[in-house]
């Protein structure tokens, strides 16, 4: 993206930056070719001897090579520590057929040949005794030895190749000569003088070969000729000429001698401007440019022209002062570049956000020169704000509208009167002066929520926002429960000496009391420093790679699955082992729930993470009466106000879990979704006991009669007499209207009798003029109760069934009276 004349057209801001330039340079550029493809946030690029152009892409850990055509020919490397893992790096330089590479966040130089093949690492470490780790940003090879740039510690570095012993460093933080503010990238002349890029210092610095200081170039401004704002890339061309590109303004400076000479321009004189250019790079009159905001690689030719005076309706502007060492004005204006005496805006602009606060503002730092943000600010899925639109643009907006959220007034919004609804921006969150840590509870400890303008270490700063999303298991008046999957649960096991042990808020699954698996932390989710979920245990604000902002892919409740892996079946036989509900299946039909059309089962499904109902394990249908299981099992409610509908028979009892039927609604009394035991053909979640009697029952069967027995919730209908001959037997049935069960307790065309045989438990009666009973209010009102020819009966009457098959016409007495001892 290449701006030319005098205006930088950002995102709902215009910029008027007015440049004088008292010479032509002599030296203008032709484009010639844009490099993207796959390109994320590059920050520097080297040119082999064929003219292959090596891009190096940080954010992805990776190089990615294309011909000097513009098309891609290979990439290596990949996020990491490992031999071909790179970690964050920032520079690259082609030497001797090799690839070196300033792996920065491993604090090492990484060495390929040209194929991408790992050579070695070069471990670099500072010549002055420091705490601090090296973080090697630039490069550049010089005969046997390696220089390279230290953000870390504001230094130059010298380092052998062979053995990477560090031969001499020179530089501190600071503004005097030879002092550095974030030194970056570095060029060398062909008597190995060094110049090296003094970012937040704005200037350029020269050296020997040994370190010692000779010369500055460029000063700290805006709009005059040779000052430097957020200066970046250099290449020495021809004569002694310096080019310095500038992050934030977007231009290209050109000094000779340490002289200015203008803004780089194309062939009519029209100065060039891109998005953010990180780095130059010169390869004999060739030019990339390395836009690392923009996602491209620039390439032009280098042209020389004559000099000249300042062109016709060019004038010149106030200059900024040149500040003295450790200028408060100048370091305000490092970023407030509003505040400069010549920054003039347009007076028809009414701008949403000042530059001062501006993503591109921003950026300047935080693509790695300074600080490195290159996974978070530039990265995938933002949160919405003026600058990260959706495509809806005020869709942020209609959703807090709908949960009645308000943003406080401690997290200022845009002023922009053209909309409706105030927006957020980088600085709503964030601000420079402002810095709240809690060290004992930081979630990054290396920035410790640096600049958040209130604390965020368990998400504060998100339920401030978004309260209608917040369900603090820890609080003791909880907001609804049910509607949001809650927060505060401790990922740890309970403390004995704790008050609270194995009281609720503890991970009931022992796999959690390490804390959040490991595919979710490497992702970027965290939990507070007392190991309790927080908003950040799933949600990334910045660099997702879901549009929800979750932390792994959730589509299709993958990251549900991370911590409920109890609940997870890949298919229908481990559902029935695990004793869970089947997820992950195809259903033969679809169906539809809330108006949404389903054909594919999963955690979704069911469940809801931040629309759940109330009073609900999160479900997206309240299925107290069964609502939500009648969807995919039709019929099965049918049960409601029956003697099998517990609310009403059995009000006190409690099933296997401890929880009434009141809690769990008409189907959870007898079946659990996630914890019932392996096998179970019924997830049966009743009181499991020891079936006593005389006779032997199937497997089946005592789920039955783990309630219609002796002190079970359906006493005072005991069965005591339920078995039916076997032997010298072949019994067969139509398994859809008489099924029977096999030897495996399998539904079959052959086998036993079994109480499913007879009676459909969902269904209290067969009877056309009652089979559409269903309960037309939340709270039960009456008991229906059946008799000994309607009560849960598959059939009303014999004429379905295939006992009149032996017992002809005594079927009628032995099917009425089966559970007597008479007929026996």
């Amino acid at each position: 993206m290449i701006f030319r004349g005098r205006k930088i057209i950002t995102t709902g801001l215009w910029l008027l930056l007015l440049i004088s330039q008292p010479l032509i340079a002599g030296l203008t550029a032709e484009h010639l070719l844009s490099i993207k493809a796959g390109l994320n946030q590059p920050t520097d690029t080297a040119i082999s001897n064929n003219g292959d152009i090596y891009s190096l892409n940080g954010a992805l850990g990776k190089v990615i090579v294309f011909t000097k055509s513009g098309k891609e020919k290979l990439s290596f490397g990949r996020p990491g520590k490992g031999n071909t893992e790179l970690n964050l790096p920032m520079g690259i330089s082609i030497k001797n057929q090799q690839v070196f590479i300033a792996d920065t966040g491993n604090a090492r130089v990484s060495v390929f040949n040209l194929q991408g093949k790992f050579v070695r690492h070069i471990l670099l470490k500072s010549e002055k005794p420091t705490d601090k780790t090296v973080a090697p940003v630039s490069l550049m090879v010089m005969e046997n030895k390696i220089i390279w740039s230290d953000r870390q510690n504001h230094q130059l570095c010298s380092s052998k190749i062979d053995n990477g012993k560090t031969l001499h460093c020179w530089g501190s933080k600071g503004e005097a000569d030879g002092q550095f503010n974030y030194p970056y990238q570095l060029a060398s002349d062909d008597q190995d003088y060094i110049f090296a890029i003094d970012v937040l210092n704005a200037r350029v610095q020269g050296f020997s070969s040994k370190g010692t200081h000779f010369m500055n170039t460029g000063r700290f401004g805006v709009n005059t000729s040779g000052s430097l704002f957020r200066p970046n890339g250099l290449a020495l061309y021809e004569d002694n000429q310096l080019l310095v590109s500038d992050a934030y303004l977007g231009t290209i400076s050109i000094y000779k001698n340490g002289r200015p000479l203008g803004l780089l321009t194309d062939s009519h004189a029209e100065n060039l401007f891109f998005k953010s250019p990180t780095s130059l790079t010169l390869q004999k009159n060739k030019l990339y440019i390395t836009d690392t905001l923009n996602n491209s690689i620039e390439v032009f030719r280098l042209n020389k022209t004559e000099p000249g005076k300042v062109r016709p309706g060019k004038s010149s502007s106030k200059s900024i002062a040149k500040p003295q060492p450790g200028s408060s004005r100048k370091n305000c204006i490092s970023c407030h570049v509003s505040w400069a005496d010549n920054y003039l805006a347009q007076d028809n602009d009414n701008t949403q956000v000042t530059p001062v606060a501006h993503q591109r503002m921003c950026y300047s730092c935080h693509h790695g020169v300074v600080i490195d943000s290159r996974k978070s600010i530039g990265h995938k899925q933002q949160h919405p704000d003026i600058h990260h639109r959706r495509d809806n643009n005020n869709a942020q907006n209609k959703g807090r509208n709908e949960d009645k959220d308000e943003i406080p007034k401690e997290f200022p919004l845009s002023s922009d009167p053209t909309v409706k609804f105030k927006e957020l921006y980088c600085g709503s969150c964030h601000t420079p002066h402002k810095l709240k840590t809690d060290k004992h509870e930081s979630l990054k400890g290396k920035h410790n929520n640096s600049w958040m303008r209130e604390p965020n270490n368990s998400g504060e700063v998100c339920q401030q926002c978004h309260k209608s999303k917040l369900d603090n298991v820890q609080h003791k008046k909880r907001s609804t429960t049910g509607v949001n999957h809650p927060v505060g649960i401790y990922l740890k096991k309970a403390d004995s000496d704790r008050p609270d042990k194995n009281k609720k808020g503890y991970a009931k699954d022992k796999n959690l009391h390490k804390g959040l698996p490991v595919e979710m932390t490497s992702a970027g989710a965290s939990l507070n420093g007392r190991q309790q979920i927080i908003c950040q245990s799933c949600h990334k604000v910045h660099g997702s790679d879901e549009q929800k902002l979750t932390a792994i892919k959730f589509s299709d409740a993958e990251m549900c699955v991370q911590c409920h892996q109890r609940h997870n079946a890949k298919d229908l036989e481990s559902a029935r082992k695990k004793g869970v509900h089947p997820v992950n299946i195809k259903l033969e039909d679809a169906v539809r729930i809330n108006n949404k059309e389903i054909r594919f089962i999963n955690c979704l499904t069911c469940h809801s993470t931040h629309s759940g109902k109330p009073n609900t394990a999160l479900l997206t249908v309240d299925n107290k009466n069964g609502e939500l299981c009648n969807i995919c099992h039709e019929d099965y409610n049918k049960l409601v106000n029956t003697d099998h509908d517990l609310r009403v028979s059995a009000a006190k009892n409690k099933n296997r879990y401890d929880k009434t039927p009141e809690h769990t609604g008409a189907c959870g009394t007898c079946h659990s979704m996630h914890a019932a035991e392996d096998n179970k053909f019924s997830l049966d979640a009743t009181v499991k006991s020891i079936y006593k009697g005389k006779e032997k029952p199937l497997q089946r069967d005592q789920t039955c009669l783990n309630c219609h027995r002796k002190d079970g919730a359906a006493e005072k209908s005991q069965i005591k007499y339920f078995s039916h001959p076997t032997k010298d037997l072949i019994l067969r049935s139509d398994k859809n209207k008489m099924p029977l069960l096999n030897k495996n307790n399998v539904i079959s065309e052959f086998g036993e009798i079994g109480c499913i045989t007879c009676h459909n438990p969902h269904r209290w009666s067969a009877h056309k003029d009652i089979e559409d009973h269903v309960i037309k209010t939340d709270k039960p009102e009456k008991n229906d109760s059946g008799n000994v020819l309607s009560s849960f009966l598959r059939n009303r009457e014999i004429h379905n069934s295939f006992c009149k098959n032996c017992h002809g016409i005594e079927t009628k007495i032995k099917y009425k009276y089966y559970h007597l001892e008479l007929s026996r």
